[in-house]
């Protein structure tokens, strides 16, 4: 993980934990973060995996841990548009 990439994950931990806590709108941001591209990878997944332990979460942020940590990382059904 290079220098830039160990920034932005830290700055989007300290976003989206505010509080200790992910909010709705924290989560509807972290969704729309995670599938810019289309795909989540390993280093988002983990991301996700490490929010989830330390936060107090709400409902759509359980939902998009489902979303992303239960699939292998492709193009997620969900979020593609028809």
């Amino acid at each position: 993980c290079d220098p830039f990439e160990r920034f932005f994950y830290s700055a989007v931990r300290a976003h989206v934990l505010g509080d200790g806590a992910v909010t709705p709108d924290a989560a509807a941001w972290l969704r729309r973060v995670v599938f810019a591209d289309g795909q989540v990878d390993p280093r988002e997944q983990a991301l996700l995996r490490g929010l989830r332990a330390v936060a107090r979460t709400c409902p759509e942020f359980d939902d998009l841990c489902a979303d992303c940590l239960s699939h292998d990382g492709g193009p997620n059904p969900k979020e593609m548009s028809p």
